[in-house]
This record gives structure tokens, C-alpha cells and sequence, in this order.
């Protein structure tokens, strides 16, 4: 079959505005033969075996009547709502299960047949019986009205799918984000950390004192006296410069001892009894002395304890190792000053139980003679 004698047969089913080709035993739409007649605006494809529609048959946007019942259609194309100006559609015995959501443009639908199909249900119950024009036109209400409602709910569904994979893209772009800022402070705390074991970890040396360790480290010396942040170079201890001042501790300490002695004294001027008044003052005033200590070791095993808590409750990178260095060099320094006043304040009244006792006996020797 030509060209030329195809348009021929199609010119010969024209009447008017409609074009009749029904009971051709159509397997495809002749489309280029029908997009050749603009006048038509009624089409009868009734009673042939087609499959499908192509989608170019969707430009036929002039056309208000189309007739395509009693074929094996199994869809329609997605965008079937371009015929907005369609006002009859006729889709009587095909094998539709369901319409396209573009079926909700066809405003102008005044009649719709989908009687014989095997429609879901719900589109089933919406389309009906169309036995009159009434129940027709009713049928394409509902259908057209019911399709907007589908679209809508498809739209809203995919709206919320396209949200939940935008904030899921979010969340895991925040999670990368933390992940990544996590790995760069803990990389910048192991640096920090790497620095501060190189700066301050050092052996402890011991005190001249004699005592342990606090179990801290000093920091290193360094001779860059330009830089604020940095310690200065290591001066002698607490106790080589306390050493002279033991001299005249025990000096005085002696006066005193000698003096209160004399001044509290208890029982006739004999040697024994001033063996027994020596020995109670020196044993007084010892206790106040070992209180006193008490009172310091106490205190320095407080501000140890609050420096370590406060460090470990701020969780600052470096804070609790440079506490440790800065605490150990401050508390061992007090620490150092402490005993080394009790050891020099101890020696002094141990040596006025010696020499005050041998100053006294000779002095009483003497006032007896």
C-alpha cells in the first residue's frame, strides 16, 4: 500500500470535521495520515486491534472526540492530559487497569466509558456504569476528580520521599562533617599531646628535702628568656636558700626555748627538775609543731585533689598534663617549704632539749655553788 493510496483511503473517511477508522484491523495509529487533517476534531479508531498509542498522537491537541472503544489497549500514555480540549472518550472493552495521573488535566471531559476493563477498584467504583449520557458524564467527573486526588497524594508522597532523601543527604553530610571535625581535634590533640610529652615529660629529680616525689614533673628548662609563655632557667631550691635562715631559726629558737623554760618554771632549781621542765616544754612545744604539720599536708593534698578535679571537669586538650607539670612545680615548691620550716623549727627545739638542758644544769651548778 503506497503513500499516495493511503491518503487516498484516509481522505475517503473524512466527513466534515470527523474522520472514521473503525474496522481497519488498525495495529497502529496512522498518525502521520490523521496530523495532516487540522479540521478534525473527531476521531473513530473503534473495533481494530491496537496495543498501545503513541505518544506523538498526544499533539492532536484540537481534537474534542476520540473513539477507541473495543481495542486491546493495555495503557494509555503518560501524558494523555495534554487533549485538554477533549470532551468525549470513548475506551469501552480494552484491557485498562489503571489511567495515567495526566488524565486529571482533561477539565473539558464530559463523557467517559470505561465500562469493560479490568479497573483496580477504586478506579472501578469511580468510573461506574455508563449506560446514558447522564452516568457517562457522571463517570468522568468522578474519574477526573478522582485522578486529581491520586496526583496529588503521588505528588505529596514524592514531595516527602524527595524531603526524607534531601535530610537524609543532610544528616549524612553532618555526621561526615562531625566525623571529620572529630578526627581533626582528636589529630590536633594528639599533636598537642605529642608536644606536651616532649616539652614537660622529664624524670622527677628528688627534693633536697629528702621526701618523695608528688608524682608530677617539672617542666624543662629552657634559655629563651624572650618568650612569656615559657619557664625561665631553673633556680636553686626552696631549701638551699632556706639553709642560712636555719642558722638563726635554731638561734632563736634556743633564746626562745630558754627563755620559756625559765619563765614557766616549775619546782626547786635542781638539776633533775630541770631535766623535767626542759623535757615538757620541748614535748609542747613539738605537738604544736607536728599539728602544724598536719594542717600543711592536709592542705597540700586539698589543692592537689581541687586542681586534678577541675582539670579532668573542663576536659581541655593538654589541660590535665600541663595542670600536672604546673601543679607539681607550685605544690612541690610549697611542699618544700613547708617541711623544710617544720624539719628547721624540729632541729632547733631537738637541739634546745640538748643545750638548753646543759645550759640550765650548768647554770644551777653554778648558782648553787
Amino acid at each position: 500500500m503506497t503513500s499516495t493510496k493511503k491518503q487516498v483511503e484516509v481522505k475517503d473517511k473524512i466527513e466534515g470535521d470527523m474522520m472514521d477508522l473503525s474496522f481497519l484491523q488498525l495495529t497502529e495509529v496512522p498518525m502521520k495520515d490523521i496530523a495532516s487533517y487540522k479540521k478534525v476534531r473527531e476521531l473513530d479508531i473503534s473495533t481494530n486491534r491496537l496495543v498501545r498509542l503513541p505518544p506523538a498522537m498526544m499533539t492532536l491537541t484540537h481534537l474534542v472526540k476520540i473513539d477507541l472503544s473495543k481495542n486491546q489497549l493495555k495503557e494509555l500514555p503518560e501524558n494523555f492530559g495534554d487533549l485538554k480540549k477533549l470532551k468525549h472518550l470513548d475506551l469501552f472493552s480494552n484491557q485498562l487497569k489503571q489511567l495515567p495521573l495526566s488524565f486529571c488535566e482533561l477539565r473539558e471531559l464530559k463523557f467517559l466509558d470505561l465500562k469493560d476493563n479490568p479497573l483496580v477498584p477504586v478506579l472501578g467504583e469511580a468510573a461506574g456504569d455508563c449506560v446514558d449520557a447522564k452516568s457517562c458524564q457522571l463517570a468522568a467527573k468522578k474519574v477526573v476528580n478522582l485522578m486529581s486526588t491520586l496526583k496529588e497524594e503521588v505528588e505529596k508522597r514524592l514531595r516527602k520521599e524527595k524531603e526524607k532523601m534531601e535530610r537524609q543527604e543532610r544528616e549524612e553530610q553532618e555526621a561526615e562533617m562531625r566525623l571529620l571535625e572529630q578526627k581533626r581535634r582528636e589529630k590536633k590533640a594528639e599533636k598537642q599531646r605529642r608536644r606536651n610529652q616532649a616539652k614537660w615529660n622529664r624524670p622527677n629529680e628528688p627534693t633536697a628535702s629528702g621526701f618523695e616525689d608528688s608524682g608530677f614533673q617539672e617542666p624543662p628548662v629552657t634559655d629563651n628568656s624572650e618568650s612569656l609563655n615559657r619557664v625561665q632557667p631553673r633556680t636553686p631550691t626552696i631549701l638551699s636558700r632556706f639553709t642560712p635562715s636555719m642558722h638563726r631559726i635554731v638561734a632563736t629558737s634556743l633564746v626562745i626555748f630558754t627563755a620559756v623554760t625559765i619563765a614557766r618554771w616549775n619546782g626547786p632549781m635542781t638539776t633533775e627538775n630541770a631535766f623535767k621542765n626542759v623535757k615538757k616544754n620541748y614535748e609542747a612545744v613539738r605537738d604544736v609543731i607536728f599539728t602544724l604539720k598536719g594542717y600543711s599536708d592536709g592542705l597540700y593534698a586539698f589543692m592537689s585533689k581541687m586542681v586534678m578535679d577541675l582539670a579532668k571537669k573542663w576536659e581541655l586538650d593538654g589541660a590535665i598534663s600541663k595542670a600536672q607539670s604546673v601543679w607539681g612545680l607550685v605544690s612541690g615548691k610549697m611542699y618544700d617549704l613547708l617541711n623544710s620550716g617544720y624539719q628547721a623549727t624540729l632541729q632547733g627545739f631537738n637541739l634546745c632539749w640538748k643545750q638548753g638542758s646543759e645550759i640550765l644544769s650548768r647554770a644551777i651548778e653554778y648558782y648553787r655553788h
